[in-house]
């Protein structure tokens, strides 16, 4: 049985640990264990734990994206963005 560092998680033959994928967590010392990050939340390839979604972004399935053009995001845990009024 291996234990897999931060950042990595054990798959089914627990003799070798992964890189944790983009939109979840995987924290130290874990038994295997990945945890998806909630909504509003996100993790890049690699993190042990999920980071709020930061202003001027959406994080609806644990992937941060930027705003269109034309749409706007002031608050961190944002799962949409909000179309600009006209002329700003």
């Amino acid at each position: 049985m291996v234990f897999c560092g931060a950042g990595k998680y054990c798959c089914g033959d627990w003799l070798s640990c992964k890189t944790c994928p983009a939109g979840y967590a995987c924290a130290h010392w874990t038994k295997g264990g990945k945890s998806k990050c909630r909504t509003g939340e996100y993790s890049d390839p690699g993190w042990e734990k999920c980071d709020p979604c930061p202003v001027g972004h959406y994080c609806p399935d644990g992937i941060k994206n930027g705003c269109e053009p034309g749409l706007f995001q002031p608050d961190t845990r944002a799962t949409s963005c909000f179309r600009c009024e006209e002329g700003f």
